[in-house]
C-alpha cells in the first residue's frame, strides 16, 4: 500500500515539474507576441512529446 502512495506522489510531482518546464521553452514566442497563448501551448506540447519520443528511441 505504501508503494502505491509513493508511486502516485512521485507521478504527481513529475507531472507538476513537467507542466512548469513545458512552457519555458516557448515562452519567448508568447512573450514577444509572435503567437497567442493557445498556439504557444500547442507548440510546447508537441515539441515536448517529440523530445521525449526521441529520447526514448
Amino acid at each position: 500500500m505504501i508503494f502505491v502512495v509513493i508511486l502516485i506522489a512521485g507521478l504527481c510531482v513529475a507531472y507538476a515539474n513537467g507542466a512548469n518546464d513545458n512552457f519555458k521553452g516557448v515562452a519567448t514566442l508568447f512573450g514577444s507576441g509572435t503567437t497567442n497563448f493557445r498556439r504557444a501551448l500547442i507548440w510546447a506540447t508537441v515539441t515536448t512529446l517529440l523530445g521525449s519520443l526521441a529520447a526514448f528511441l
